[in-house]
């Protein structure tokens, strides 16, 4: 699964989330599955418990809460964010300049 992912990846092939939560499974680098998530076509939903299922910063950014959750700049990050951000997920996030990355800012619980 990883080569069919990282085949994906590189010819901008749009997976389903079937397919992302397989090349997760296989132990595919987080950047590459950042990247397809960015460009699928999953839900909403889908997307959340994709991220959840990631851990981490990923985990926060996909729900409602307090923390400030700190994820990579890069355009992958930032069309993830917009997505969550018209969900009422994320309220906004910054560039963090002392740590680099994007600082996300959640909408209250």
């Amino acid at each position: 699964m990883q080569a069919a992912a990282q085949f994906a990846d590189r010819e901008g092939i749009p997976l389903d989330y079937p397919r992302l939560q397989r090349a997760k499974d296989s132990g595919l680098d987080e950047v590459v599955l950042i990247r397809l998530a960015s460009s699928s076509a999953m839900s909403e939903n889908e997307l959340r418990d994709f991220l959840r299922a990631l851990g981490g910063d990923y985990a926060a950014i996909a729900d409602r809460g307090n923390r400030r959750p700190l994820v990579p700049d890069n355009q992958a990050h930032v069309k993830i964010l917009e997505r969550l951000k018209s969900v009422s997920v994320v309220r906004r996030y910054d560039r963090d300049g002392k740590r680099g990355g994007l600082r996300v800012f959640l909408r209250q619980p």
